[in-house]
């Protein structure tokens, strides 16, 4: 009588569904412009990255894509901080607009305009999500779609769009 009474007060919550998987093809992909190069990779942090980022005793992964122009004058930085998922996540626009997405642009003799980041969605997917790899044999996909706005003028939006393999930097 105690084991069937066990058993049955221990079932699994039927309620609860895992997230589905973003669907992305490898298709398509992101091309560095002539006469420029570009990076991406990702690496873990189990502490706050920087003070874009600062969130103390977080875990996440933070995903960086870098152009820049063959001189070295022009460099835009897209940085993203995602949730530590084995094998997949998906920011919302909402997640965009609480800071969890960063674009720095820096060029020494240009005059920049400042927009803030207004919308979009990032989705990725571990290409080689194995339990028993470390963090840094994994190959990661991922579609960045950005909006963003001039601050002093919400009618000029520009759009920033990625999709491109990550490798980890170490």
């Amino acid at each position: 009588m105690t084991c069937v009474l066990f058993c049955m007060s221990c079932s699994k919550n039927q309620d609860v569904q895992p997230e589905p998987i973003p669907d992305i093809d490898e298709k398509n992909l992101t091309e560095c412009p002539g006469g420029s190069s570009c990076s991406f990779w990702y690496n873990d942090f189990t502490t706050g990255y920087n003070s874009y980022f600062a969130a103390p005793n977080a875990n996440y992964r933070m995903f960086f894509a870098q152009h820049m122009i063959t001189d070295g004058q022009i460099t835009t930085t897209l940085s993203i901080q995602a949730p530590k998922q084995d094998k997949s996540f998906t920011l919302s626009e909402q997640n965009i607009k609480d800071g969890r997405v960063v674009v720095q642009t820096g060029c020494p003799a240009c005059y920049s305009i400042p927009f803030k980041l207004v919308g979009g969605y990032v989705k990725g997917i571990n290409l080689s999500p194995r339990v028993t790899r470390p963090s840094g044999a994994n190959k990661w996909l991922l579609e960045v779609k950005i909006i963003r706005e001039m601050q002093t003028s919400p009618v000029t939006r520009d759009s920033i769009f990625v999709k491109q393999y990550f490798y980890p930097m170490y």
